[in-house]
């Protein structure tokens, strides 16, 4: 699919003008959501751990100005250097991390991978605007490894499978926080609003295995959650894994 939206997309990625800002894109995966955030404007970093589909990502992004895009074979963790075992299903490439799924055939490939940590990220480009994780299951590590370093971006969000991830955001500094439902990502039927204020103006894009959007264009006046509100709210949807999954997307906001 990455390919084909590629094929229409290329051209208006390399001519648009680009935003002011930054975003890292920790667990790439199929790239769609490194692609929406090229067509919005922002340049970009990708952290794909699994070796198979960086190489294919880096194919597919090979037009894209490397100013624009810079894309990394690490598995992101609590600290640069080490290495990580990942486990690559060779039939769903998306349920690859760190842990086998038992829940799916056992068809996976095991590749160790160097380990990149939250500072050195900063160091390759600054803090970004927006951080996204999504690399199943390490999501908690990395995030623990953020806890004592002050360069943070206004925006992150991370997948949630268990209520210690929200825990780590709200240890992390962040104070404001909105659950977002993953289905409508997943199923294509999320249409973008008329009026949106991250980026640049997009009329359509196809969102299946995506996060979605971000920061302002998630956050409004009446739908953050203090971390209290969050913690009820995980409590009443986390019941409903069965049929879907969440992602936690939390604001700090800047001081006026």
């Amino acid at each position: 699919m990455l390919e084909q939206m590629l094929g229409s997309e290329t051209c208006s990625l390399i001519n648009r003008q680009p935003v002011n800002g930054l975003i890292v894109d920790i667990g790439v995966s199929s790239g769609i959501d490194t692609l929406f955030y090229l067509k919005k404007g922002f340049k970009v970093i990708g952290v794909e751990a699994d070796p198979v589909q960086f190489d294919l990502v880096r194919q597919f992004f090979s037009l894209i100005d490397p100013e624009k895009l810079t894309l990394l074979n690490r598995a992101a963790a609590r600290r640069s250097g080490e290495t990580l075992t990942i486990h690559r299903h060779q039939q769903f490439q998306a349920l690859s991390g760190i842990e086998k799924r038992l829940d799916v055939p056992d068809n996976y490939q095991t590749f160790n991978v160097p380990t990149v940590g939250w500072s050195e990220i900063v160091s390759l480009a600054g803090v970004p605007r927006y951080l996204k994780i999504d690399i199943e299951g390490g999501e908690l590590p990395f995030l623990e490894g953020m806890r004592d370093n002050g360069s943070l971006p206004e925006f992150i969000s991370a997948e949630v499978y268990k209520f210690e991830v929200i825990q780590a955001l709200i240890d992390i500094g962040y104070s404001r926080f909105v659950l977002v439902d993953q289905t409508p990502f997943q199923n294509n039927t999320y249409k973008l609003p008329a009026q949106q204020n991250e980026g640049l103006y997009t009329d359509s894009f196809t969102f299946i295995d995506s996060s979605g959007p971000f920061g302002r264009d998630i956050f409004t006046d009446n739908n953050w959650l203090s971390p209290e509100g969050v913690t009820a709210a995980w409590s009443e949807v986390h019941g409903f894994y069965w049929r879907t999954w969440y992602d936690c997307h939390a604001w700090r906001p800047n001081p006026v």
